[in-house]
């Protein structure tokens, strides 16, 4: 019998209107406001600047680390003032080698493909390391020191390290059991975990706000599927459903668009729910 994992709520996180952003940071919900940043960040400069005025450092640093490219230029320079973010550098010197990283980038999207490179991951890699400017990249390490890494409880350290290098096998898999929940999420932004092991063992931690994010971003396998079906939450388990089937070129052919066919397949759902579709 699959284990029974509590799931709540009725859909994963989503990109809020100003307003919105607002009304959220006004009420207060520390932990509302961080599952928020996990996944999207503050858009509009009100709510940015509302943020710096709360003067909360852990939730500030927290936005900045997941999205450090989305402050505004005002509230960005304002952070500077009261010390959180470093200064940007408005050098012409470092203008120059930053328009030289980026025409570079663009080079290699432009004029190389996969095929270019041993195999696409070494092509995903070196699109990214080139994206990320002159940045301190942490270098890749073997898979015992990835472990080691974990073990060091260095967590600064191991975020810095998963945000651009995707963990080998073992790693990723005590990576995930350790449930560092902030890291979990900033190692989706970039990748994601593979097979029955894996998957069953992200959505066991349970954190409500992973697992949707995570469902809505990937297929998953039987064992996951079997987890999220048990818990006995009917708007996440819809989403798995709509995912797993709604690209299905018989069924879109069928009923003449994709859009038709989730639609259908909607409804089907809502008639039949838990029973197998289609």
């Amino acid at each position: 019998m699959s284990k029974k994992i509590l799931i709540e709520g009725t859909h994963s996180q989503y990109m809020k209107s100003a307003a919105e952003e607002i009304d959220l940071l006004q009420r207060g919900n520390v932990e509302e406001i961080r599952n928020h940043f996990y996944v999207y960040s503050l858009n509009s400069p009100e709510a940015q600047r509302l943020l710096v005025e709360t003067d909360n450092k852990e939730l500030i640093l927290l936005h900045h680390e997941f999205h450090p490219v989305a402050w505004h230029k005002d509230i960005r320079r304002l952070l500077e003032e009261k010390g959180y973010i470093p200064p940007q550098d408005d050098s012409p010197e470092y203008t120059a080698r930053m328009h030289k990283v980026f025409r570079t980038w663009m080079a290699v999207n432009l004029y190389y493909s996969n095929k270019s490179f041993p195999n696409v991951v070494m092509g995903a890699l070196s699109d990214q390391l080139l994206a990320s400017g002159d940045t301190d990249i942490p270098p890749r390490l073997s898979e015992e020191y990835e472990l080691r890494l974990l073990d060091s409880g260095n967590w600064e350290k191991i975020r810095r390290y998963g945000r651009v290098h995707q963990w080998r096998p073992r790693a990723r898999l005590k990576f995930i059991k350790l449930g560092n929940i902030r890291a979990l999420f900033l190692y989706l932004q970039y990748f994601k975990f593979y097979g029955d092991e894996e998957e069953t063992a992200l959505i066991e931690l349970g954190c409500s706000p992973l697992t949707w994010l995570y469902t809505s971003y990937y297929h998953i396998g039987k064992a996951a599927r079997n987890l999220i079906k048990a818990s006995g939450n009917p708007y996440i388990w819809k989403q798995v459903v709509l995912l797993e089937y709604m690209y299905e070129q018989p069924y879109i052919k069928k009923f003449g668009s994709i859009r038709n066919w989730e639609k259908q397949l909607s409804k089907s759902f809502d008639k039949k729910y838990f029973r197998h579709i289609p």
